[in-house]
This record gives structure tokens, sequence and C-alpha cells, in this order.
């Protein structure tokens, strides 16, 4: 190596460099032009550093290599086969040697780089080598591709929103809002709908969408009905073919009102004493009931006070209730007055739309044995039939003996009978009456009379009277044995009014009465000059022939 030349000298730059080769091929320097021309081939002209260059002295070459690409190479290796006869002194950069091969290695090469390569040679006494030969420079290497992309993230969001709160038999609507917070557009996105015991789709359980941009949203439409009361989750579940889901829910009450009826009052009365009757409507539901129809049916037999809005013709008081808020309640209470010995049952009921309610109280009335002397005038009055009786006798001890044994005294046929009152459950007109097929003739079928089913007798056949006259205006006893075990009602031909028959005026009858009726009586008193054939009602009731055919 010459004494002058450096190695990381990159400065001074011969002549035959040039700054201007860049191809990816290397530049082929012409060794020729390093050395003298041969004497053999004439006169040539001489390049300006060939003559300072002596034969058999070290002499320099080399290339300048720019890479035609736009991105940074990666891996570059430029190979220069040395040309035989020639030795390698030095290299810059520095070179590897394998065998008769140069090759330079670069991690990196930006756009625009260039490459200068230096190699300092001596020539050789080894044949194989003219100077006029090229020095070869080839040049591999990988251009790194430069590219970014977003990784895709599809994903989707919904926020369902509605009422808390809404009345059973309405509908409310509900709102999905959709929205595609990924960063990758969505295609067939659909929503289905989800609902809990209690509410009925109006709207479509399952709906299209459609496509959503990224940050693209939707608002989808609920409707649901509310068909029964109760609480439940409403939820929206979102999917889209890329396989992306989300749901929301939302909890909601579907309210409705709800209707209970009490009636409290006493279940024992005293004719002509008034008692109280209450008639209470509440609400338990969870919504407000409106409006509200209440009634209170009357039996016959009691009277209502004359300010209380009442249908005589069905016994039935009314009013309305404009609302009756959740868990509030409607109250009325009535000062009621029995007029009439018997039993009864107060009906009351409550109605809204679409729920209704009702209640029952069973009442019975009695006489107030203070007041039996009162009651056959009034029995005159209000229920039609004849007196028997005559004007008692100024005199309170004849008042106080009809009071203690009251009897209903009644006509069938030419006899009259009596009934002790106690056994009288109730006196009125005959209801109608259902026949029954096969029963006997004295047997005219079964009526309801308030509420209970009882058997109509007709005591005129039963007793072997002739039949009643057409269009007679006959009345009903309903009567009850002792101990309740048997009620029927007896049909007869008139109500005279009351009557105290005491124990001691019921005599066994002096001659035989006819047709069966002997078989049914106590014995027999005097009214006013005419027998009165007491009856039993354990005889006459619990008697065989009664007994195939009891109250149904």
């Amino acid at each position: 190596m010459t004494p002058d030349w450096n190695p990381d000298d990159a400065d001074g730059l011969p002549y035959w460099l040039a700054s201007d080769a860049g191809s990816g091929e290397a530049a082929l320097p012409d060794l020729d032009a390093l050395f003298p021309p041969d004497a053999d081939a004439g006169p040539q002209p001489e390049p300006a550093a060939a003559a300072e260059q002596v034969a058999g002295r070290p002499f320099e070459y080399g290339t300048q290599i720019t890479l035609p690409t736009r991105l940074t190479a990666l891996g570059v290796r430029v190979e220069h086969e040395v040309p035989a006869g020639l030795r390698v002194v030095g290299t810059i950069p520095k070179a590897t040697r394998a065998g008769g091969s140069l090759a330079w290695q670069f991690d990196r090469v930006k756009p625009g780089q260039v490459l200068t390569l230096r190699v300092l040679a001596e020539p050789t006494d080894s044949p194989g080598w003219t100077p006029r030969e090229p020095a070869k420079f080839s040049t591999t290497y990988t251009s790194r591709g430069a590219s970014t992309a977003p990784i895709a993230r599809p994903a989707v969001a919904v926020r369902l929103s509605g009422p808390e709160r809404f009345e059973a038999g309405s509908v409310a609507e509900f709102t999905a809002r959709v929205e595609n917070t990924g960063n990758w557009p969505l295609v067939g996105v659909t929503a289905r709908v989800e609902l809990p015991p209690g509410l009925e789709a109006v709207s479509d359980v399952e709906q299209q969408i459609g496509d959503l941009a990224v940050g693209g949203s939707a608002a989808v439409a609920v409707r649901v009905y509310g068909a029964a009361a109760g609480a439940g989750s409403l939820q929206v579940v979102v999917s889209a073919p890329e396989g992306v889901t989300a749901a929301a829910e939302t909890t909601t009450e579907v309210t409705a009102p709800a209707l209970t009826v009490a009636l409290r009052g006493p279940d024992r009365w005293r004719v002509n004493h008034a008692a109280e009757v209450t008639l209470t409507v509440t609400n338990p539901g969870t919504s407000v009931a409106r409006p509200v129809a209440v009634t209170l049916t009357v039996p016959v037999g009691w009277d209502v006070p004359a300010d209380v809005p009442f249908d005589r013709a069905i016994r039935t008081a009314f009013w309305t209730v404009d609302e009756i808020p959740a868990g509030g309640s409607f109250a009325m209470t009535l000062v009621i007055r029995p007029t009439l010995p018997g039993a009864g049952r107060f009906a009351a009921a409550a109605e809204s739309p679409g729920i209704a309610a009702a209640a029952e109280l069973a009442a019975t009335a009695t006489i107030d044995p203070a007041d039996s002397d009162d009651l056959l005038g009034r029995f005159v009055r209000e229920v039609g039939f004849d007196p028997i009786l005559a004007e008692a006798p100024d005199s309170k001890l004849v008042a106080a003996r009809e009071r203690a044994y009251p009897h209903i005294v009644f006509a069938v046929g030419g006899t009259e009978y009596a009934l002790p009152l106690d056994a009288v459950r109730e006196v009125g007109r005959p209801p109608a009456i259902t026949p029954l097929p096969g029963s006997p003739a004295w047997l005219l079928g079964v009526a309801n009379v308030r509420g209970d089913i009882v058997s109509m007798v007709d005591l005129r056949a039963f007793l072997g009277a002739p039949p009643a006259p057409p269009g007679a205006d006959r009345r009903l006893l309903v009567v009850t044995a002792p101990g309740g075990k048997l009620t029927a009602g007896l049909l007869v031909d008139r109500v005279r009014g009351l009557r105290s028959v005491p124990p001691a005026e019921v005599r066994p009858p002096t001659a035989p009465l006819p047709g069966p009726a002997a078989a049914y009586l106590s014995g027999v008193a005097a009214a006013d000059g005419r027998p009165l054939a007491v009856l039993a009602p354990d005889r006459l009731l619990l008697a065989p022939e009664f007994r195939p055919f009891p109250a149904a």
C-alpha cells in the first residue's frame, strides 16, 4: 500500500469516479485509463492521471452506486470479481474477501444515497489481466415496502329507553338506538326484541336496520302492548354478519287497577229497627281505576233512605265514582230498616273497564215482640191481604198476650191455618217457577228465592182441596222446619195477618178435618168463633211425602 493512501479518506476522489453513476448497476471504470499505453499501440493521448502511473506499482480504481428506489433498500450487497493479474491491497469501505472476489454489505441504503467503493490494487506477474479490462461491480438488495392498514375491529352498541310504567291495555313505545362503535362498516344489521310475560309485541319482533358506517347510528322503535299487570325486563339484541352482537335491556312495569268489594252489616235484624250497612270498594291495583260504577241491591222488605239514588223496580242503589287511585277506596254507609220478617241477601258490585268485583251479605229479619201489635196493619198495607182479626180491645193485657205467641194466619180453600211466625222466613208473591218433570201434581217445581233454590208446593193440592179458581192472586210463604233442615215455598190462597196463638188455646180438633191436614196439625184454636188449624212446621216439611222432594 502506498504510504499516502488513507482508506478513511473519502475526499479527493479521482476524476474517473463520476458522481452520476447510479442505475443500480455499478459504473465500469476502464482500468486501461490508469496505465500508459503499449509501445506497439502507436501514439495515444495520455490521460491526465495515467502519466503518473508506473507499471508494477499500486493504483486505485472504484465506482459510485445510487439505487433506483424510492424506499430504503435493505441488505444491499455489492460484489466485485477482481480481474486476474491484480492483487488487492485495500478497499474503501472495507470489503470482505472470498477467493478472488470482494463483497461490500450495507444493512440499509436510503433513497438517493451514493455508495462510493474504492479499491487499491497492484499488478502481479500472473498472466490474464490487461489494463483495458473493465472492472465489474454487481449489486443486489431488497427494497423495503412500507404501508399502513388499520386493524379491523367491528363493534356495535345499543341503548334502550322507554317508559318505566304504563297501564295494562295500552301500547307503550321503546326506542333502541344502535351505533357502529368499531372501525369497520357493518352491513345487514338486525335487531331482535325479547319480551317478558305480560307484554305482547305490536311492532315486528325482528327488524332490519341495514348498513351502518363507522360512527353511524340508527333508531329502532319497539312498540308493545300491556296484556297483564306485572314487572319485567324488555331486551333488544343487535347482531351483524361480521359476528358482532350487543344487547340492551330496560325494566318496565305494566300497571293495572283492581277492585274488591266488602259489605259489612248485621246478619240478624229486627223488623222496624234500622241498622247500618257499609259498602266499601277498594283498588288494590297499581294504577287508577276510572270510572267505577257501584251498585247495592237491597232485598224486598228492607227500606233505604229517601236521599239514596235507588231504583225501586229492581231494588238497586247506584253510584258513579270518577276514579279510585291505586291503594284508595270508596265507602258508603246506608241506614236501612227492615219492614217485614224474613231472610234476604244484600248484593254489592263494582265495575270499571275490564274489571269487576262483587260481595254479598245474608240477613234475616225477625219480629221484635215489642212491635208485634203493629204488624197486622203493615201486612195489610204492604203485602195486600185481608185482615181476619177484629180490632183488639184497647187492653194492654190482650196486646201482651198476642205479642207472646205470634202466628201467620192464612187461608187454603175454605180452611184457615196458622204457622208460628218464627218458622216463616218470607211472605210475598209467588216467583217464576221451573217445573220438574215426573213430580206429583202438588209439587209445582222449583224457584230461586234470594239466591236459594226452593221447592214450590201447592198447599191446596197437597191438602186435597180443589184447585184454585183461575186468576187467583195467591201468596207465597217460605217456611223452614226447626233446625233449618228443610225449606219449602207454600202457595196459599190468602194471608190474613198475625195473631197470637198461646199453646193453651191449641186443642185437639173436635171433629175430623177434611183431607190429610190432620196429620200435620198441632191442634185447633178458635179465632173469633171460627176454627183455626195450627200447623206444625216439622210435621209438615219432614213428612214422608216431602222427603223425596227436598229443596234443590
